[in-house]
């Protein structure tokens, strides 16, 4: 009997104790973060290297908790020619039912995009068209109630070229 008295007492006390457990117990219930799109593809220069461009990933949070972006890896393929690897190290803070958003840039190396057997129909292809196919995919990471969660990242964007 002393000791149903002593956890009743412990539990009417302390406030922090009940809200612990209450978050502890509606956690459980955090649904996946999705991801929405890319937008914002252009380009922001030409180097030795290629092309250089920008863009922003979006996602939405659909829970009552903050969270935080910790790593993005995305993939990136120009004309179904895997062009590079994005890795970022993130750390950016995500509010409760809201959208959250980051940039990234990426460089279509010439050497990279000329590889191969078919230079003359990559050439042709981008020269009649004016238009690159960029594929996107990939993950973001991020941590709710140090929940982990891996968002999949799945996006192709037609890039018009103004040459």
């Amino acid at each position: 009997m002393q000791s149903s008295n002593t956890i009743q007492s412990i539990i009417c006390r302390s406030p922090f104790f009940l809200l612990s457990i209450l978050i502890l117990f509606s956690c459980n219930n955090l649904d996946k973060p999705v991801f929405k799109k890319i937008k914002d593809v252009h380009i922001v220069g030409i180097s030795e290297e290629g092309i250089n461009f920008s863009a922003v990933a979006v996602h939405h949070n659909p829970n009552p908790v903050s969270g935080t972006i910790d790593e993005s890896i995305i993939h990136v393929m120009v004309n179904e020619i895997h062009i590079g690897t994005i890795d970022q190290q993130l750390d950016i803070d995500v509010l409760a039912y809201e959208n959250f958003e980051y940039d990234f840039e990426f460089t279509l190396n010439h050497k990279e995009f000329m590889k191969g057997k078919d230079i003359l129909d990559k050439l042709y292809s981008v020269i009649y068209t004016k238009k690159l196919m960029v594929d996107f995919t990939g993950d973001t990471k991020c941590k709710f109630v140090n929940i982990p969660f891996s968002i999949p990242i799945r996006h192709q964007e037609i890039i018009e070229l103004n040459i």
